[in-house]
């Protein structure tokens, strides 16, 4: 599998870990962000403070573009699978936010063709539970341009 990764604040989140990261400027005219490497692993850290990279958080695929082209690409083997199940608190009408913390994973061996959402649960009624994502472990195998 072939990814471009970035780097969220989210010490709470489904895979967050701690890594102790080495900064790079990014490319000409970027005046936000900046390219973080540990080893193989390259990810996007879009912070308005560079200086303030938390050290504590998650790597997240950026599927659907919006990272700087210049974000090599980290190739892997995944080698274990979770569905992401997390918990959303309704904000108001139409909006919601994750709760922190609360979610739980699912092992698979492959990823599901649909996601599933699961409609607050007693004593939490603006509680919504869905199928969020997918969490996979991978055996890195370097960056890639």
């Amino acid at each position: 599998m072939v990814w471009r990764l970035a780097w969220v604040d989210d010490p709470l989140g489904p895979g967050s870990t701690e890594v102790s990261w080495r900064r790079r400027p990014p490319g000409v005219g970027v005046t936000d962000g900046v390219l973080l490497e540990r080893g193989p692993l390259v990810a996007w850290w879009d912070g308005m403070d560079p200086g303030s990279v938390p050290s504590r958080g998650r790597l997240v695929a950026q599927l659907h573009g919006g990272l700087m082209p210049d974000v090599p690409r980290v190739t892997g083997t995944v080698v274990g699978g979770h569905v992401i199940t997390q918990a959303y608190r309704r904000t108001g009408p139409r909006s919601q936010e994750p709760v922190p913390g609360d979610f739980a994973l699912r092992a698979v061996t492959r990823a599901p063709k649909w996601f599933h959402r699961r409609s607050g649960r007693v004593g939490y009624p603006d509680v919504d539970r869905r199928d969020d994502g997918v969490l996979v472990r991978l055996a890195l195998d370097g960056p890639r341009g």
